[in-house]
């Protein structure tokens, strides 16, 4: 099994302030050891698993890790809303009126789930950026989640 990362952004010109490639490279080495672990216990090692990294505003860390594979293509998408904060919730966040959001009703979204940060802990974008990444990651993977009935689970730690 290969695990793969993209980004998406509903935040103007967020690509433009951060790297994504750094980003790649930070977690690449703890993304390679967990495929290692994956791999000695799972038959789907043919299968790719994207962390798709998607930057948006909100209050908490959302994971969709239900989302169907596309067995065709031996593909399985885990979706990872990364909150991007405002100037006013903190001196690096981004001008309010770039940050979009997916919010269209006062209910949040089912079958996924919400872990709260506190953007106050980081000292710039990137950090906090990386460290949700990681969180979201690790969650994800020592949580487990199922693909074609196997439990996908790493247990170790892969983040040192």
């Amino acid at each position: 099994m290969k695990l793969q990362i993209g980004h998406s952004s509903y935040v103007i010109g967020l690509f433009d302030v951060f790297n994504t490639n750094d980003i790649n490279l930070r977690l690449n080495d703890s993304l390679e050891k967990a495929e290692t672990i994956v791999n000695s216990k799972s038959h789907l090692t043919d299968w790719i698993i994207y962390f798709n990294f998607t930057y948006i505003h909100g209050a908490d860390i959302v994971i969709f890790k239900s989302m169907k594979p596309y067995v065709g293509d031996k593909q399985k998408y885990i979706i990872i809303h990364i909150p991007i904060p405002n100037l006013a919730e903190v001196y690096w966040g981004i001008n309010s009126k770039k940050i979009g959001s997916l919010e269209t009703s006062e209910k949040k979204p089912k079958n996924c789930t919400y872990i709260s940060i506190d953007y106050k802990e980081s000292a710039s974008l990137t950090e906090h950026i990386q460290k949700c990444a990681k969180i979201g990651i690790e969650f994800t993977l020592k949580s487990g989640f199922t693909l074609m009935g196997e439990t996908i689970k790493v247990e170790e730690d892969i983040f040192e």
